[in-house]
């Protein structure tokens, strides 16, 4: 239940942070600033609902590790990103590391999917 917990965070934060985006911006900030929100909103958002469904799923171990490197690989770059597009810090320096542990854990999840489709251990 933790892992669907993270996921309706995920959801609440996304769509607060997205109405900012949207609402609390200057109308001449630059069009960059607010894709890289738009951009981070949206993996913020489709995450989230894969966490929260997910964590109504899982039962082992190792599908919960991922589950929480998910929210992780989020945190680091959809915050990093948001810091960085709302002026709290000059640098997006962990966007690279979130994504890359996004897109880590994803491969790990279709490797473990595939080798369970084929029946191997």
């Amino acid at each position: 239940m933790i892992i669907s917990a993270i996921g309706a965070f995920f959801l609440a934060t996304g769509i607060l942070l997205g109405a900012l985006g949207s609402h609390a911006l200057p109308f001449n900030t630059e069009v960059l600033v607010r894709l890289g929100i738009s951009n981070a909103v949206t993996i913020q958002l489709v995450h989230g609902a894969i966490l929260f469904c997910l964590g109504m799923l899982v039962s082992g171990r190792l599908e919960r590790w991922l589950c929480y490197l998910l929210a992780f690989g989020v945190v680091l770059f959809c915050g990093s990103v948001y810091l960085k597009s709302f002026g709290l810090i000059a640098h997006a320096r962990f966007a690279p590391f979130g994504g890359g542990l996004l897109m880590l854990t994803w491969i790990v999840q279709m490797v473990l999917m595939l080798r369970k489709a084929l029946g191997k251990p």
